[in-house]
């Protein structure tokens, strides 16, 4: 190539010249000779940390689902225990046998008046002075918690004579009556006089009616129907409507609603001093069967010849 640029000008030779050298930088990193990285370290010495730490996860694990498993289990347990007994209360309560031989229910059905959501601080003698104007008291029973004595809120009231409890309870089923803070409910014992009734903790009754929230249109809900009333007994006091004894309006009938669109349509009035066409053409009639009077006037003259004739 050299020996080629020689045979130009020395003009067109300096075009081939070569450049100039780079100039020199020192380097910013360090050199290869002496480049290191930090030394890595094993985790030979973190083995134990962390096979402790997988242990402690462990136990508490396996602690956590002991726990779950000793939770389910006391709840099939409780479960069952609480089947046992519903069993075991309802096959009691179902046998007539170990009724009979109870003494606590020794005392006539009929001559009985259940008595509830009474307020807890009433007593014995506060029920007898609120019903002994209904007749003469055999026995009060209140219920009570049988190791604090506190009362449970009813009582059973057995009357000498069988009308007196009918009675009560006819006056007292629908109203109630006011004792203390509380409206109490007033009913027969339906335990013993109802067949096959069964109170609200062996699945009987219709329960969760919402008795203490208070009604505007209606109070009579302080009657005891959380226990399923019956029409058919001989001495249920609910034979009869209440509505009426209330002072309570039948309801009125169900009328079609009237469209205000809808045309109304009324009869013409009439003007007194207005003849009809029967009035006009009477007297023709009467002239007719005056001088026939085996020949209806009908057949003799029509309407139309008298118009003419006019």
């Amino acid at each position: 190539m050299s020996d080629e640029t020689e045979k130009y000008p020395i003009s067109i030779q300096k075009l081939f010249a070569p450049k100039p050298p780079l100039l020199y930088k020192p380097s910013v990193d360090y050199a290869p000779e002496t480049r290191k990285t930090i030394p890595i370290t094993p985790i030979s010495k973190f083995k134990s940390n962390i096979k402790a730490y997988l242990e402690e996860i462990n136990q508490v694990e396996t602690s956590q689902r002991d726990a779950r498993f000793d939770q389910l289990q006391r709840k099939k347990e409780a479960s069952r225990k609480r089947k046992e007994t519903f069993e075991r209360q309802l096959e009691e309560w179902l046998d007539p046998e170990s009724l009979r031989n109870n003494d606590y229910y020794s005392k006539d059905p009929y001559k009985t008046v259940f008595i509830a959501r009474l307020d807890y601080s009433l007593s014995e003698l506060d029920l007898s002075k609120n019903f002994t104007h209904f007749g003469s008291i055999d026995s009060i029973k209140l219920v009570r918690d049988r190791e604090t004595g506190q009362s449970k809120g009813y009582a059973f009231i057995v009357f000498e004579r069988e009308s007196d409890a009918a009675n009560c309870v006819k006056e007292l089923s629908y109203s109630g009556l006011k004792m203390g803070n509380r409206t109490s409910l007033v009913d027969i014992e339906r335990g013993r006089v109802i067949r096959f009734w069964k109170p609200r903790r062996l699945a009987g009754g219709l329960g969760g009616r919402h008795y203490t929230t208070p009604k505007s249109l209606l109070l009579v809900t302080a009657s005891a129907a959380a226990s399923g009333r019956r029409t058919n007994l001989p001495l249920n006091p609910y034979n009869s409507s209440p509505s009426f004894e209330l002072g309570m309006k039948r309801p009125a009938p169900s009328r079609p609603p009237v469209d205000p669109k809808r045309p109304k349509y009324r009869p013409s009035p009439t003007t007194p001093g207005a003849d009809s066409i029967k009035d006009k053409y009477a007297k023709y009639s009467n002239v007719a069967s005056a001088n026939n009077p085996s020949k209806p006037s009908s057949s003799s003259r029509s309407i139309r010849s008298i118009r003419l004739r006019d």
